[in-house]
Parts: C-alpha cells; structure tokens; sequence
C-alpha cells in the first residue's frame, strides 16, 4: 500500500544511506517495493529540527523528483519519518501525503481501513473531533492519527502507559466495527512519535526494526541486507519511553500488559 522509514533516537543522525543510497532505499521503493510494485502518489519526510518538527511533502513520485534527493542529503536529524504512498483513499494531492504533523506529534501509516465512511461515522457517535482536530484531508489515516491525539488529550494521557492503552483500546474498537468478510483487509501498521515517545504496530503488513547507535530504525522493508534487522511479529508495538528505551511488545505481551511500569 505504501513504505515508510523512519527513525527515532537521542542524537541526530544523517540518514541519506537510508533514505537514497542503499540497495533497497525509500527512493528505490518509490520506484518498485520487493513486491515489484511502485508507491508514487506523493511522498514526504517529517523530522525535529530541535524540538520543532518541519515537513517537507510532494504530491509527485519520490523517484522522479530531485528534491526528494537534495532534501534526504541535507537533513541530520534524531527523530525522521519518511513515507512514499500508493493510495487506497482520497486524492493524489498534498493534503493526502504522508507524514502527518499535528500537536507536536508525527505520523505515518501504511495500511487500510476499509468500510471507512462507517468506521468513521460510528468512532464520530462516540467521540465528535472538534473543529481543530478535524482532517484536512480524506485519508483512513489522518482521521485515525486526529482521533487518536484527540483521545490523548480529552483522557489527558502524560504517561506512556496511558497512551499505548489508549492505542491498544483504538485498535480493539476498530476491528470490532470492520466487518467479519473485510477484517483480513484491515491493516494498520502505524508509527507515531514526538520528542518523548514512539509508538510503532503491526497488523496485517510487514514492519521491520533494527538497533542503530542510540536509537532504531523502522521499515517497511530492510534497505539492505544488513543481519541486523529484525522481522516484527503481526500484533506486536514498539514503545520507546524516552530515547534510548526501547521494548518490543509481541501480541500476547500486548493482550498481557494492562498497567505496568515501563522501565
């Protein structure tokens, strides 16, 4: 459906090798994915500039466009996302492009909702999203990125305990409103994160991460063939609690983790 990259750590880092010069490189995915098909309807990268996050997106192919390239050698940065899509929902424009910045907040999603006008319309029943959260545009994933952080601020949820429930509680109730003959088209890998947390999940596509220097990089696909990179299991969250701590959650940990300390 889309690839992503991102990276999350506590310095800044150069990630052009990532990004453009590896054998399997977010430039290169843009042009062709291990499945031999392309993601070109827009790209974007979202990094922290201090603690300030800046976006830069295009609503053309990542592969065709020099930009994508000049501004992938130029950014040192310790919390990255880039995102090349393929659309399921909305238009080719600059509203639709990945990654999405709100409150502070970065996010990217590769996936599917589907039924989205119902799933949307019955979330709205129980929580309207005020004027200021409300998407720009017409993607599954900005409505769930709007609804989560308004979640996050209408439970006032400061831990990361009372985020990742929150996350887990969204997830639940999406797959109890998809419908039974779509819910092996539900996919809903996802990485959010500001300056203090991260939060990555999988369900339904492929998602990789690797330990690099003091933080971690997450894929869509390895760039390379580095032994380093580690498959994540489908159901399981990455939870960064602070730069530098770092756990991967499987599914049955997910099901298992109610209120706990993180370390």
């Amino acid at each position: 459906m889309c690839r992503f990259l991102a990276f999350w750590g506590k310095k800044a880092r150069r990630l052009d090798y990532f990004l453009i010069d590896a054998p399997n490189s977010l430039n290169h995915q843009s042009a062709g994915d291990s499945s031999g098909r392309p993601n070109p309807d827009g790209w974007g990268i979202a990094y922290f500039s201090d603690h300030r996050p800046d976006i830069i997106k295009m609503s053309n192919p990542a592969y065709e466009d020099p930009q994508f390239r000049f501004i992938g050698r130029q950014i040192s940065a310790r919390i990255l996302f880039g995102h090349v899509r393929r659309k399921s929902y909305g238009d080719v424009c600059y509203e639709n492009t990945h990654p999405f910045v709100k409150k502070g907040w970065l996010f990217m999603h590769n996936g599917n909702i589907p039924d989205l006008e119902q799933v949307v319309q019955i979330l709205q029943e129980e929580v309207v999203l005020p004027e200021e959260y409300r998407p720009k545009g017409q993607t599954d994933s900005e409505f769930l990125f709007s609804y989560v952080l308004y979640l996050f601020e209408i439970k006032r949820a400061h831990s990361v305990e009372q985020k990742f429930q929150i996350l887990k509680d969204i997830i639940l109730r999406i797959e109890s409103i998809t419908p039974r003959e779509k819910f092996d088209q539900l996919a809903l890998n996802f990485v959010l994160a500001n300056t203090e947390n991260l939060f990555a999940y999988r369900r339904n596509r492929p998602l990789y991460y690797r330990i690099w220097g003091d933080g971690i990089l997450l894929a869509s696909e390895p760039v390379d063939r580095s032994p380093h990179w580690q498959s994540v299991e489908d159901g399981s969250f990455i939870v960064g609690s602070k730069p530098g701590e770092i756990q991967v959650l499987t599914r049955r940990e997910v099901q298992q983790v109610n209120d706990r300390e993180w370390a």
